[in-house]
């Protein structure tokens, strides 16, 4: 028989693998109230290139990639309760972004990890304070060619909200 406080472990597990999810589509679609949700609004985001809370974070970062194709990954997440209401998760990423340069375009794959503060409040998890740890990135020019390459006429591409077919498939077009 598992015990009740194991049992809200594994949900507790569960709901944060959900909050860290939740990031990756939120910035990969560019879906500021969906990123908004990943957050309390009184936490903080030390994302190498940008620190500040995350209305900040959410501004700059879908500035930051406005012209860009993102795909963000995430493996091996690793948590440590400190109490019912708090954790602590190393989780980690790889993130793929596809932005123009001066001679065309450019492909940077980032590796690293999120290592993330995380409250439950009302019984909702969420980050209350976010690092970003690069541990290794590689940048080239890019080889794809969407204007008339392999996969020029794709129906459903990938894409920014509302755009991205998930919103039609799943939300049904908000």
């Amino acid at each position: 028989m598992i015990s009740p406080e194991k049992l809200q472990a594994l949900i507790d597990r569960d709901q944060i693998g959900d909050v860290l999810k939740r990031y990756c589509r939120a910035i990969d679609r560019r879906d500021r109230a969906l990123m908004a949700q990943v957050y309390w609004p009184d936490a903080t985001d030390d994302h190498a290139t940008f620190r500040g809370t995350p209305a900040e974070f959410i501004d700059y970062a879908f500035a930051h990639t406005a012209e860009m194709t993102t795909s963000h990954m995430i493996t091996n997440i690793l948590i440590d309760f400190d109490g019912p209401a708090r954790a602590f998760s190393e989780c980690y990423f790889v993130a793929y972004h596809n932005f123009p340069a001066a001679d065309g375009r450019m492909d940077r794959t980032v590796g690293g990890r999120y290592l993330d503060h995380l409250e439950k409040r009302d019984d909702r998890w969420a980050i209350s304070s976010r690092t970003l740890c690069i541990d290794w990135y590689v940048e080239q020019p890019a080889t794809s060619n969407w204007a008339s390459g392999r996969y020029a006429n794709l129906p459903a591409r990938g894409g920014a909200k509302p755009d991205d077919p998930l919103y039609r498939l799943h939300f049904g077009s908000l």
